[in-house]
């Protein structure tokens, strides 16, 4: 998923929590693998809400909501895990679609096979920003809001981490990738994927306008599913993290 569809998930999947929190934690893995000189590794910031709430319960428990949002975006256990599920609503546009990515984002065929998700996903995030208007100004104030240097400390120390290079990475996700102006419309959308896309090995280079369209695009695709997607997300998360549920409330 996208920084939307994330934020959706997160609040939807712990209604009880605080969604300043858990909005913040399910953006943390977008730092890998998207900022350079990242401290963490996959399995670290990605993939470690479990240990990170771990050290939270023990020694920060109301600041638990941080790694519980952190969970839904896992593959393990979270939204990332329907990366490649999502791809099938490409059929039988998938080959144009590649095509129109590689071109957008001056990638490769090959490399716009691995982005294909995240233009659907960025579809999904479209419908979100319509339908959804209220999310939008939630993630926009947790944005706003967020203790980099509080949010840094925290993960430093639950990983081992160096403190500043941890809040380097953070403050680039959050200061200079995600810029909240950009929330209110697709351009905006797509500019912060052409800061992030910017980061990986590849250095996408995103004409934005282009990247639009071909988004919108798959707004149009998913027209009729796009509901039932983030449903059987939500649900799947749900279930996979009915214990940590439990635990919260």
């Amino acid at each position: 998923m996208n920084l939307l569809g994330h934020s959706y998930i997160a609040i939807r999947v712990f209604p009880e929590g605080n969604k300043n929190l858990l909005i913040i934690g399910s953006l943390l893995p977008e730092s890998f693998p998207f900022v350079e000189n990242n401290p963490f590794t996959f399995e670290e910031i990605h993939e470690g809400g479990e240990k990170f709430l771990e050290f939270l319960s023990k020694n920060y428990p109301e600041k638990q909501d941080l790694a519980l949002g952190m969970l839904t975006h896992s593959v393990r256990f979270g939204a990332d895990s329907f990366n490649k599920k999502i791809e099938r609503y490409a059929e039988p546009f998938r080959e144009k679609l590649l095509w129109q990515i590689a071109d957008c984002s001056g990638v490769s065929l090959e490399t716009a096979e691995a982005r294909l998700h995240n233009f659907l996903w960025m579809g999904v995030d479209f419908w979100i920003l319509k339908e959804f208007p209220e999310l939008v100004n939630e993630v926009s104030q947790a944005i706003k809001s967020v203790n980099i240097e509080e949010i840094s400390a925290l993960l430093a120390a639950a990983f081992g981490k160096e403190r500043k290079k941890v809040e380097k990475v953070f403050d680039f996700l959050f200061k200079e990738i995600y810029q909240p102006e950009d929330l209110t419309s697709r351009e905006g959308l797509v500019r912060i994927w052409s800061r992030q896309a910017a980061g990986l090995p590849e250095g996408d280079k995103i004409d934005v306008s282009m990247a639009v369209e071909v988004a919108s695009q798959c707004t149009r695709l998913l027209e009729n599913d796009w509901r039932n997607i983030i449903g059987l997300v939500e649900a799947t998360a749900g279930e996979n993290l009915r214990p940590f549920i439990k635990m919260e409330s």
